[in-house]
């Protein structure tokens, strides 16, 4: 942030980041350099808990939910969550010196989110359950459980690798079987108690109702007023951050792949990813170009799309622009001992990608003829 600031020298900047930008520090440092920050809360700052009493404090207020929508590629407004805003009183003391601001907590609920989540609860549910009823098996290569200790350090691993402990309670039975042995031999007619552990798999209601109150929710807090940062964007503005990872995922993919190559020495890697990552740069830089020119001009740039050529979106990939370009051809001839260099004519496609560069086909048209 502090580049960012010497880079701009200008105030008044939106921040925009993960949870780990929620620290107590860095949301104060933003603040006090008259900035502003949007940040997820992460569960230690909002825990189930707290989120869930918030949720209930809205619903008891009878006030209406806040809806957010998003223009998809199709040009069709949809509805993708909902939500609601509060005030919070922030304090940090730096210094033996307190600084103190205010901050809106936004909690929105994802449709889809939920939707995935609630989905992952149900697979995690009966695979614990299947789990938990196979320690009931007995048979060759098994090996059930001796002792309820046994049963129950078993149990309680089970659902804590799916994180259900609390929606899944699991009830243990010991029973004894007295069998009689008959005399053999030299061993004496006597009796043996077997012992079998039987586990059964309970669903808590309660705890099961309350995972489902949270899903889909998350927090987020920003010190940037209502007024010039609405609900609806705000969560938008967190949905199409800039996020530089993205970018670096394309050298394990087509153009810019560093696989697979089997270097040995360092200098040979160092040297691969720098040169890798110069063409990273070129896309990058591309696509930047591009997304401003559409985002300028409030239009869409259609036909990137081979399986859709009629589909249509504010921010094509560099790849799929390049590869509009890949059927031109030059065409050298020689003609008395001279060459006439010939090229192919620009599609009116390729024509608006190179103005969306800030360009025109004058590059490729100025090919043609003798050079």
């Amino acid at each position: 942030m502090q580049k960012v600031r010497k880079s701009l020298n200008k105030s008044g900047l939106l921040y925009v980041g993960d949870s780990k930008m929620s620290a107590m520090s860095i949301r104060r440092e933003i603040v006090q350099n008259s900035d502003f920050y949007l940040t997820p809360l992460p569960k230690k700052i909002m825990p189930n808990t707290l989120l869930i009493e918030k949720i209930e404090e809205f619903n008891e207020s009878e006030c209406q939910l806040t809806e957010v929508s998003r223009e998809y590629s199709d040009g069709e407004i949809r509805p993708i969550g909902e939500g609601f805003e509060e005030w919070s009183s922030q304090s940090s003391v730096e210094d033996n010196i307190e600084f103190q601001w205010e901050e809106r907590r936004i909690y929105v609920r994802s449709f889809t989110y939920a939707e995935t989540q609630k989905k992952a609860l149900e697979r995690r549910i009966a695979k614990a359950t299947d789990e938990i009823q196979q320690m009931n098996l007995r048979g060759k290569g098994r090996k059930p459980p001796k002792t309820i200790d046994e049963a129950i350090e078993k149990g309680n691993n089970i659902l804590n690798s799916h994180s259900l402990a609390g929606i899944l309670e699991i009830g243990f039975e010991e029973k004894e079987e007295r069998i009689t042995k008959r005399k053999y031999k030299n061993n004496p007619e006597r009796e043996i108690i077997k012992r079998t552990i039987n586990c059964r798999v309970n669903l808590n209601e309660q705890a099961y109702d309350d995972a489902h109150k949270t899903m889909g929710w998350r927090v987020y807090a920003t010190n940037k007023p209502e007024s010039s940062f609405p609900l609806e964007k705000v969560v938008l503005a967190y949905r199409n951050q800039y996020i530089i990872e993205d970018k670096f995922h394309r050298l394990k993919n087509h153009p810019t792949s560093i696989d697979p190559m089997f270097l040995t020495r360092d200098d040979h890697i160092d040297g691969l990813i720098k040169f890798a990552s110069l063409g990273l740069r070129v896309l990058v830089s591309i696509e930047m170009k591009v997304h401003d020119s559409l985002e300028k001009s409030g239009k869409d740039l259609a036909g990137v799309y081979e399986y859709n050529p009629k589909k249509s979106t504010k921010k094509p990939r560099a790849e799929r622009m390049l590869k509009i370009f890949e059927d031109i051809t030059l065409t050298i001839v020689d003609i008395e001992g001279k060459n006439v260099f010939l090229m192919s004519k620009l599609t009116d496609l390729q024509k608006k990608i190179l103005s969306l560069l800030g360009t025109d086909g004058g590059i490729f048209e100025r090919i043609s003829g003798n050079l």
